[in-house]
């Protein structure tokens, strides 16, 4: 659903109620593109939240709390000295643009009263937080736009404030819905003149009323029967009503196969609605709606920024393996020198001078077949031989150099492809910045990496996966390279089996040793889940090998996650989900 004007409007409704003549206690910016404003009223405490995130931008009051980076980004510093104890004297938007300008009451160093006004954008990739100052300057923007990014209009410190262009729209509680269409040779989609006509209002809103009216949307007006756009027009006052007198009912739908994912919500019942759910305020709806879609958006986010340092390491990796492979094939004839070399120390006596090719029978060869040699005439036969050992060390030491720097490529180009699948394959924020942490390691990311935050007392580390099999005992699974290192290496016990999948990214698994030998069917079903957990997931017949954990060594200088082993035995599975879920995996 499109964060509208109408909707927009009925969030600053329910903030002038809520958190007007508020102060603000503290500020965060746990996201980049997101602050939070901890707001203390004489009712209750708030936090409102600010996102100009571009898939996701948005203006409620939220419950969530999020995880806050250890050094706040500049523009919540300044946010900081600015409004840090401000009061709240206003909140308002600009018609029914989706722009909301909120007005503090500050206090400079001289005890002097001045206003600060913060302006939200809500518009797509263009939506911004800005800090306004009584003069109407820019002091900061949450997104700078320079000269170069924007010539029509430059959001930086120092700069006037100025609105986007203007539509030319009517506003939808003062429009006279009965001359709306007194043109009736109007050539254009009803759903795209409502929106080209009235503020506020989106296609969704626009094509909702059609289908209430029993109007095809992309019908024209001189299409449309009297009796059909009389119906339209009564729909219209109504839902232009429901806007002036603030009759706002914010509602959730969901949808029909999962009645746990919302699909769409506003700030008024639409009759397109099915498994409707209804709030108390328009904030809880947009909290339910985008929890779930945000943290999504955001993982979405960060697994695409670490994949495209991934894919631009494997791109470097190819091009040096396709650098390596062409030296090995221009340096496939390297035995033809020496050989050259030694049938012309062995004749040396018999080779004329000044010539410039001889015929020599290849005493190496089982038929000695003759074999001609081509020679420099300007040469003496020693120094020929000479060349062609000199061009055969050559070779020889471009075969083995480019022979080995292709092997630690394809090794690495193998690691990343463990990566990218760990990546693919993370669910939650701590599992993404786990990953960070070791392309950074290794030198893939090429950021700084901030301070480590301290564990909270009581807190592991990294939590695996936990499985329990049919005869009780406890499998656990890494979840990326760096838990598969710390599972395989510090956890395990020399007597516990591991697990991986043969040849193939994936999990390193472990079955913990109880009293006794380890039952073959606890071993079976480590295996599936071990092939569940690879990139084999949806394959068939799926090699799993397993071998005692002291078996398993990491060599030095190895990449993250990578070992060998010894002594394994291989069984062949078929993962199925159902048969996973069985063994009630959980977090350890």
């Amino acid at each position: 659903m499109p964060f509208d004007g109408i909707l927009l409007k009925s969030i600053v409704h329910e903030l002038n109620h809520k958190i007007k003549n508020g102060r603000v206690d503290r500020i965060f910016q746990p996201e980049k593109d997101e602050v939070v404003l901890s707001i203390r009223t004489m009712e209750a405490n708030y936090k409102l939240l600010l996102c100009s995130n571009p898939n996701i931008p948005r203006l409620h009051l939220t419950c969530q709390k999020k995880e806050n980076p250890l050094a706040p980004p500049n523009f919540c510093m300044v946010l900081r000295k600015h409004l840090q104890g401000a009061k709240i004297i206003r909140i308002d938007s600009f018609g029914y643009e989706r722009i909301v300008a909120i007005d503090f009451e500050t206090t400079n160093e001289l005890r002097d009263q001045k206003t600060k006004r913060i302006i939200v954008e809500i518009m797509g990739k263009h939506s911004n937080i800005m800090l306004i100052n009584e003069n109407n300057k820019i002091i900061d923007a949450i997104k700078h736009v320079d000269h170069e990014t924007s010539r029509v209009r430059e959001i930086m410190p120092a700069r006037p404030y100025t609105l986007p262009p203007v539509q030319d729209k009517l506003e939808p509680n003062s429009v006279d819905i009965d001359t709306l269409f007194e043109n009736k040779e109007i050539d254009e989609r009803m759903d795209n003149f409502l929106v080209s006509k009235i503020m506020g209002f989106s296609p969704f809103i626009a094509r909702n009323l059609c289908s209430v009216a029993n109007i095809p949307f992309t019908s024209k007006l001189s299409s449309i029967s009297p009796e059909k756009l009389e119906g339209l027009i009564l729909h219209l006052k109504n839902f232009q009503r429901r806007i002036i007198t603030d009759s706002f009912l914010p509602c959730l739908t969901f949808k029909k196969d999962s009645l746990k994912t919302p699909s769409d919500f506003y700030c008024f019942d639409l009759p397109v609605f099915e498994n409707v759910k209804y709030f108390n305020s328009m904030s809880e709806a947009c909290e339910e709606f985008y929890q779930q879609k945000d943290s999504i958006e955001r993982l979405k986010q960060k697994k695409f920024f670490l994949n495209k340092s991934i894919h631009n390491a494997k791109e470097r990796l190819l091009k040096k393996i396709n650098i390596y492979t062409k030296n090995i094939e221009d340096v496939a004839d390297r035995q033809q020198y020496k050989l050259f070399g030694d049938l012309l120390l062995a004749f040396i006596h018999s080779i004329p001078t000044d010539a410039d090719k001889v015929t020599l029978s290849n005493f190496y060869s089982d038929n000695f077949e003759d074999i001609e040699i081509p020679l420099e005439p300007f040469l003496t036969p020693q120094k020929n031989a000479a060349n062609y050992y000199k061009k055969y060390n050559k070779s020889k030491r471009t075969f083995v150099n480019s022979s080995s720097l292709l092997h630690i490529c394809q090794d690495e180009l193998d690691y990343l492809d463990h990566v990218t699948f760990a990546l693919e394959n993370s669910q939650t924020n701590a599992e993404i910045e786990e990953i960070k942490e070791e392309l950074l390691m290794e030198g893939i990311l090429k950021i700084k990496a901030l301070p480590k935050p301290k564990s909270k007392k009581g807190e592991r580390g990294r939590l695996f996966l936990k499985y329990i099999s049919t005869d009780g005992y406890t499998i656990f699974v890494g979840k990326n390279n760096l838990q598969n290192d710390k599972l395989t290496l510090k956890e395990s016990s020399s007597n516990d089996i591991w697990l991986h999948a043969k040849d193939i990214p994936g999990s390193h698994v472990i079955i913990k040793k109880q009293q006794g030998d380890i039952p073959i069917d606890s071993i079976k079903e480590a295996a599936l889940i071990a092939a569940y957990h690879s990139k084999a997931k949806y394959s068939s017949n799926v090699p799993v090998d397993y071998t005692l954990v002291k078996n398993v060594k990491k060599p030095g200088k190895a990449k993250p996650g990578m070992v060998t082993y010894s002594n394994q035995k291989t069984i062949y599975v078929t993962p199925e989900d159902d048969r996973i879920q069985a063994l009630f995996p959980k977090p350890s």
